[in-house]
């Protein structure tokens, strides 16, 4: 990452860090409570660097950076609640919880269940295997490794894609 953004950064903490010390300063100043505005706006300003940073890495959003922007601004704001002991009503504070767990949760479920269909062997790529493996049997690590990414994604493959693996895979046996 270049210079210019990790000052960008830099610059977007010592912000983040003078919202919450200006609060502070105010309270103990004025007696005007605005802790719970303050941490607000810094879980927004979380969710919205977060998105910057997703969009930046390949110029749209997808659901990945938004799933991620907005895990890590609860966790913000849970971090943020716990540090600063803001007091909140206790069915407040009980929902907040449970949202926080629920996103969390479908967060990481949703990653452990993701799978990358970019692996997945075409029928083209099975042929080329099958001729080459004809010719020359030296080959085979190869044709294992196609077998080993059909099996990993036959619910996505189609019939006649089956079919060529199937033919691979006698091949490889005979």
């Amino acid at each position: 990452m270049s210079l210019k953004f990790w000052i960008g950064v830099a610059v977007y903490l010592l912000f983040l860090v003078s919202i919450i010390i200006g609060s502070v300063i105010v309270k103990e100043k004025f007696g005007i409570d605005l802790v719970c505005p303050a941490l607000f706006s810094v879980v927004l300003l979380v969710f919205l660097f977060l998105i910057l940073i997703g969009y930046r890495s390949n110029q749209r959003l997808n659901k990945n950076e938004m799933r991620r922007a907005i895990a890590g601004s609860m966790i913000i704001a849970i971090v943020a609640i716990l540090f600063f002991s803001v007091q909140l009503d206790k069915e407040l504070l009980t929902f907040f919880l449970g949202v926080i767990s629920t996103v969390i949760g479908f967060y990481f479920g949703y990653r452990k269940t993701e799978k990358d269909f970019s692996d997945v062997p075409t029928k083209d790529e099975v042929e080329n295997v099958i001729e080459i493996l004809k010719e020359d049997k030296a080959y085979r690590d190869v044709a294992n490794d196609v077998v080993r990414r059909a099996i990993k994604f036959w619910g996505a493959l189609d019939d006649e894609t089956k079919a060529k693996v199937k033919e691979l895979l006698k091949l490889l046996s005979g």
